[in-house]
């Protein structure tokens, strides 16, 4: 008995000297632990601070569903949606959808839908005139204050999204395209031909085919905006003197009348001999096929074209290859486009999403990332890219080591009718029909804006 009171009495003891060696313990490990306390408040209240400054870029990181409407469909859309997907990577919360409309329909059917509320969040547009007008009108949101990064895109770029006045700017340039001759390396090695540089070297590789029986250049009439677009856009720039040259027309400081213009008439009018027999009523896709299948040796096409081809297939090599210089150490005036730029619907019920896609195709990463999905197509945003596929890596290098320049009649000629585009195509057509000069071309074109372009009028 004696002894079980004592086993008692022992572990009474150790119990109560346990208890208290842990409460002093845990006196001695919470006073560090308080000080710490102490010593982090500054850290605390500044994480605090920054993530009340990082509150509108979490408020962005919410769910939300944005819309893109673009002309470019078909083949385009599974690359919008492997685009798509790269963005979804960082900013899984945002679901972009994708929703083209059919290239003829498009003006027509963006204005209808912004001008009663219910346009997409972004919408893809064309350059100059048909944007600034839904700009005027007060659909598009201002992006200088919203988009950092704009500064980075070239002028030539911005300014065919911006005010007449260039101060402001309503769209993120997308994307540039080019065009320029295609060729078969084969044809060429078959005679001893090289890539032409010069005017004259151009002419001699023509006039070669011709004399072996070939016709040199798959191109048809049948559809005019061809000839504008891809011949006199193509051949036409190193005469009249590329973008200077268009930005005094715009300005009506020259007119189609004048000599730079007129040479450029006269260059398409020396390649009449050389088009493919028949081309009047050849439609734009079956001279690319006769190209295809090894009949004409050269294509005049623009670069959105490469992918079509790497799908159709051929059985040669192909090269490329711009509109010749007319002499040896010319600049070269490179025909590249100003094609397509992003544009935000100013009622957007979604405005914090819309600019985080908007500055995401703004950023640095962007181009690179593009350019390898959007094969032949090129960003505007300076900057050194890897791009994968091989000619158009090639054409990149030579868009940024010459002077480029858009399309002559986009900017303001084309606003009014009788649209300086039409008159083009049209003046072209009659030109290698045989029933313009390359001066009554040019007239005509003249004489068609002087009705209505009002610096033509002063």
């Amino acid at each position: 008995m004696k002894k079980t009171l004592l086993v008692l009495l022992v572990t009474i003891i150790i119990l109560s000297l346990t208890a208290s060696f842990s409460l002093v313990g845990c006196k001695e490990e919470v006073a560090p632990e308080e000080d710490a306390v102490e010593e982090a408040a500054p850290e605390e209240e500044a994480e605090e601070a920054a993530q009340e400054e990082a509150a509108p870029e979490e408020e962005v990181m919410e769910p939300a569903t944005i819309t893109i409407t673009s002309w470019n469909g078909g083949p385009h859309v599974a690359s919008w949606e492997t685009l798509i997907g790269v963005f979804n990577e960082s900013y899984p919360n945002i679901e972009v959808i994708f929703e083209p409309i059919p290239g003829g329909e498009y003006n027509v059917a963006v204005a209808a839908e912004l001008e009663i509320g219910e346009g997409h969040d972004i919408v893809q547009l064309r350059s100059f005139d048909m944007p600034r007008v839904l700009y005027e009108q007060g659909f598009l949101l201002e992006l200088d204050d919203v988009v950092p990064e704009l500064p980075n895109f070239q002028e030539v770029a911005l300014n065919a999204w911006r005010t007449a006045d260039r101060e402001t700017t309503y769209g993120v340039p997308l994307v540039g395209v080019t065009h320029g001759i295609f060729y078969n390396e084969e044809m060429f090695a078959e005679y001893n031909l090289e890539e032409p540089k010069t005017w004259d070297e151009f002419i001699n590789v023509c006039e070669t085919f011709k004399e072996n029986g070939i016709d040199p250049i798959a191109l048809g009439s049948k559809r005019p905006w061809v000839f504008d677009v891809l011949l006199y856009g193509t051949l036409g720039a190193n005469f009249y003197g590329g973008e200077e040259s268009r930005e005094k027309l715009v300005a009506g400081e020259l007119k189609f009348t004048d000599s730079p213009f007129v040479s450029a008439f006269e260059a398409c009018e020396q390649v009449v001999p050389y088009m493919m027999t028949g081309f009047q009523g050849l439609e734009y896709q079956d001279a690319m096929q006769l190209f295809l299948d090894g009949v004409a040796p050269m294509f005049m096409d623009g670069s959105w074209n490469l992918n079509t081809y790497e799908s159709t297939g051929y059985d040669f090599t192909m090269g490329w290859f711009p509109g010749p210089v007319q002499n040896v150490g010319d600049d070269l005036h490179f025909a590249y486009h100003v094609d397509a730029a992003l544009g935000v619907n100013k009622d957007t019920e979604n405005l914090d999403a819309v600019l985080l896609f908007m500055n995401w195709i703004a950023s640095p990463e962007f181009p690179e990332i593009y350019m390898n999905i959007f094969n032949g197509f090129y960003s505007w945003r300076t900057g050194e890219y890897n791009i994968e596929f091989p000619m158009a890596a090639r054409q990149f290098e030579l868009i940024n080591n010459s002077l480029p320049t858009s399309r002559l009649t986009y900017e303001g000629l084309a606003a009014q009718d009788p649209s300086g585009t039409t008159l083009l195509d049209q003046a072209l057509v009659d030109l290698f029909n045989g029933d313009f000069t390359a001066a009554e071309a040019a007239a005509y074109v003249q004489a068609g804006l002087d009705t209505w372009y009002e610096p033509f009028q002063k």
